[in-house]
């Protein structure tokens, strides 16, 4: 990666997991008796536990979630001490995003900062600039604005193939292009810092491809990407100024909302096995019709 961004300074240990076996080549699994399994929760966590409920929102459109739910959640639950660890990692992969000399210092700053972050509160606590503060409603927008449906199975199709490579160039274009896909349809203020979100992106796949143990994480880099643009457009529908650097702070934060939280983990697993399986479900079905 560039900008002196070293990947030696990874220590394999820290990331390991006890008793974490995700395979990237496992699938969440099609036959009913291994979705259906009875998985021990042995999870030696915070306590934070989480139903299907929390991951439902319209996104289980061929009733895949309901059966693989136990299992998407016991994998977030497993690799949440690893996303921890890694989130510092990200937010100073995302600050030097194009920046040069001067994006290592943001980068390193970025970093500290999402280390120091260990809840919400904390999170919304953080003495900002008057120009540097998110409000809540800017942080939350994926509602108000939702990727395109298409556009959002693509990038969630791509961010399952990354998940897969063990080499980190490949991984690292797979999330640049999920996010150029993402924001096809922002406005144009947004489109003009994409090149750092994309650049910021394949920052943090190639982080989660070095990281042992991590490659499962990289299926969460769309919701992380989603709701940094959608943060990005709401602040253009208010008027706002939208530079390189509000993008890598607003993606950074996104980032830390998602790699501290087992929820929030879970939730973006769901997201991607279910979309990716609505991409193949379509094609399956468009194929059919020229038999």
């Amino acid at each position: 990666m560039k900008d002196g961004f070293d990947y030696d300074d990874f220590e394999e240990d820290e990331f390991a997991a006890e008793g974490f076996d995700y395979d990237p080549e496992d699938e969440f699994g099609e036959s009913d008796d291994l979705l259906m399994e009875d998985y021990e929760d042995d999870w030696d966590g915070d306590g934070e536990d989480f139903e299907l409920s929390d991951a439902i929102d319209g996104i289980d459109e061929f009733g895949f979630l309901k059966k693989a739910w136990r299992k998407i959640k016991r994998v977030a639950k497993k690799v949440a001490p690893i996303a921890k660890k890694l989130a510092p990692w990200a937010g100073r992969a995302i600050g030097m995003a194009l920046g040069g000399p001067a994006g290592a210092a943001v980068g390193g700053k970025l970093g500290s900062f999402v280390g120091n972050l260990e809840d919400e509160e904390d999170f919304y606590g953080y003495e900002e600039a008057e120009d540097e503060i998110d409000s809540e409603d800017e942080m939350d927008a994926i509602a108000d604005f939702p990727p395109d449906a298409e556009d959002e199975e693509a990038a969630e199709n791509m961010a399952h193939v990354a998940s897969k490579t063990k080499k980190p160039a490949e991984a690292g274009a797979l999330a640049a292009a999920s996010a150029a896909t993402l924001a096809s349809k922002a406005p144009p203020k947004v489109k003009k810092v994409m090149p750092v979100v994309s650049a910021a992106s394949s920052n943090v796949a190639q982080v989660m491809t070095k990281a042992p143990n991590a490659n499962v994480l990289k299926k969460t880099l769309p919701t992380i990407q989603k709701r940094t643009i959608a943060t990005l457009t709401k602040k253009a529908a208010k008027g706002k100024t939208v530079t390189p650097a509000t993008a890598k702070r607003v993606m950074a934060k996104q980032a830390m909302k998602v790699l501290k939280s087992p929820k929030q983990i879970a939730k973006a697993l769901a997201k991607n096995e279910t979309k990716r399986r609505s991409l193949n479900k379509k094609a399956v079905m468009r194929a059919e019709r020229f038999y």
